[in-house]
């Protein structure tokens, strides 16, 4: 059946000769009784997850806890301080976070750092929404909502071309994800000269 030849699954065979790892999962019938039980391998060891696995499911957790913070509180500190400081001093932290990120030689710094750039990227929606606001919140012509719209498609766009560009740079070029890290602090403070 299914079962027998799967790593996760086993026959009676592997299950009676390998307890230490097995649990027994109770299957039922549509009536709710217990119709067989199957045998069930866990994983228990830590190394049969790849590093790289690890590493990158810590990194989107780490990476979407900081957003999320950053949301929350720069949402409102971008009414108290202004939305033009913020984005400033932001775009010249997350230029030179990612500056160290291009010289980090540990995996924990690597985090940190895309901790640290996701965290400052989260004050881009809220501070355009208030300069747009603050620009064309008394108008009557739709300029406002036009403005918002215009916005979250350019984000939008933004977002997804900046997915496959830095594995295309690095697959068709000789630069490495450190040249990459490179250029998005020199793109990042081009922006905020700009």
């Amino acid at each position: 059946s299914e079962w027998n030849d799967s790593p996760y699954y086993g026959s009676d065979n592997s299950f009676s000769s390998g307890t230490s790892n097995a649990t027994l999962l109770e299957v039922y019938d549509n009536r709710g009784q217990t119709k067989f039980w199957i045998p069930f391998h866990i994983r228990t060891k830590s190394s049969s997850i790849s590093e790289s696995s690890a590493f990158a499911s810590r990194l989107a957790i780490i990476a979407t806890f900081s957003t999320a913070l950053g949301k929350f509180i720069n949402g409102t500190l971008v009414d108290v301080v202004g939305a033009r400081r913020l984005l400033l001093l932001y775009g010249l932290c997350i230029c030179c976070t990612l500056f160290v990120l291009r010289h980090v030689t540990t995996s924990n710094g690597a985090m940190i750092c895309c901790a640290a750039i996701e965290f400052c990227a989260s004050i881009l929606w809220p501070a355009a929404v208030v300069i747009l606001g603050s620009h064309y919140g008394n108008e009557t012509d739709g300029r406002f909502e036009r403005g918002v719209y215009v916005t979250s498609i350019a984000s939008r766009c933004g977002s997804l071309l900046a997915v496959p560009i830095p594995p295309l740079l690095i697959k068709w070029t000789n630069i490495t994800w450190r040249g990459v890290a490179g250029i998005a602090s020199m793109t990042s403070l081009f922006g905020v000269i700009i």
